[in-house]
């Protein structure tokens, strides 16, 4: 196989994170808001999306990683090893912190959703079908997709034939996904069509080696517009549900980073520090940020701040997005980077996961 760019070469990745995660920030954010203020940023409902571009970059990258990897029982335990490490600290530590305000305060977790699991939240295991039944982080539900995703994939570097193991992996992702659209075998997480997405990320990487490491401007530009129009269209109401959202959403997420990706040379050369930053702590940024809208929530609830006028709440609510973005970088700098470190030493004997590049993490809707 022609080597290609690595991971960290390639900044579209980045900023797309960094996109899709401030998509989510800003979703939440005007849930929020239209609770205790006017609905002011009801179009930014759709910036759930950034869940959906997550996880098909999140194929993109596994594709890529599983092409430049070496295949067999030992590099699928280490593949393994490393993606839990990315996820599981992080998210064990922003739900202990939320566990914490659970047990000072019940109301203060997932108050406007249903019943909270405890054991669910830590195993990131799921009910088995559709349910109100709540994680302590609601983020945690798209990690469920995620690390079945990677069980998944684990498999396929036991596949002799790199191109086999894509094959088969986007087969029985799609296959699996059938089991609820054709009402054979409905479950929420291991039949579910969202699965799809994360085969539409493989089949993007295959078009990209296919090209030496680029796509085509053209068509990229093409893909993009097509994208953005896809997401303009969106129904928050209607087209985020399951069934369809793998095609509605799904669809535009993929073509969006199909132009994201065909701009990579352009981009490269103009490289932007920030939405560098953005995207290399996009993780911590998606975890963190129901604290800071939860409490930016609560504080103009408190403080009556829905009399100043809809100037006011605007400038309100677009400085708590300026802060979510703060407190997830200096929590990716102060926490999550140096815990992942340490596990990195416990169980990979020093080897840091991102010597083959960083999982991509997606965000909640």
């Amino acid at each position: 196989m022609p080597e290609g760019p690595t991971i960290r070469m390639i900044l579209t990745v980045q900023y797309l994170r960094a996109i899709a995660a401030i998509g989510v920030v800003l979703s939440h954010l005007a849930f929020k808001s239209a609770l205790v203020g006017a609905d002011l940023f009801d179009g930014a409902r759709i910036g759930a999306a950034g869940v959906d571009v997550f996880f098909v970059i999140s194929g993109f990258v596994m594709a890529m990683i599983h092409g430049r990897t070496a295949h067999g029982f030992g590099p699928a335990l280490e593949f393994w090893k490393k993606r839990v490490i990315r996820i599981v600290p992080m998210y064990w530590f922003v739900t202990t912190a939320a566990l914490v305000l659970y047990l000072f305060n019940p109301a203060l977790v997932n108050s406007n959703s249903g019943p909270t699991s405890l054991w669910r939240s830590y195993t990131l295991i799921p009910t088995l079908h559709h349910s109100d039944v709540q994680f302590l982080i609601g983020p945690g539900w798209t990690l469920s997709f995620e690390l079945f995703f990677y069980m998944i994939f684990t498999l396929m570097f036991l596949i002799r034939g790199r191109s086999t193991g894509l094959l088969v992996a986007s087969g029985l992702l799609t296959a699996l996904a059938c089991g609820s659209l054709s009402g054979v075998a409905t479950t929420y997480l291991l039949t579910s069509p969202l699965l799809i997405e994360f085969a539409f990320g493989i089949a993007v990487f295959a078009w990209f080696e296919r090209g030496g490491g680029r796509l085509p401007l053209l068509p990229g530009a093409l893909c993009l517009a097509a994208a953005v129009a896809g997401f303009a269209m969106l129904d928050p109401v209607h087209d985020f549900v399951f069934d369809v959202r793998w095609w509605r959403v799904g669809i535009p997420a993929a073509l969006l980073v199909i132009g994201a990706l065909a701009l990579e040379p352009w981009l490269s050369a103009r490289p932007s520090r920030l939405w560098r930053k953005i995207g290399d702590s996009s993780y911590s940024l998606y975890l963190t940020h129901i604290f800071v809208v939860g409490a930016a929530s609560r504080g103009f609830a408190l403080m009556g701040f829905k009399r100043h006028g809809a100037a006011f709440e605007v400038g309100y609510w677009l400085l708590t997005l300026v802060v979510a973005i703060a407190a997830g970088y200096v929590a990716y700098r102060c926490i999550e980077r140096p815990l992942t470190q340490w596990a990195a030493r416990m169980w990979l004997r020093g080897r840091h996961p991102e010597s083959e590049g960083r999982a991509v993490e997606p965000a909640n809707a």
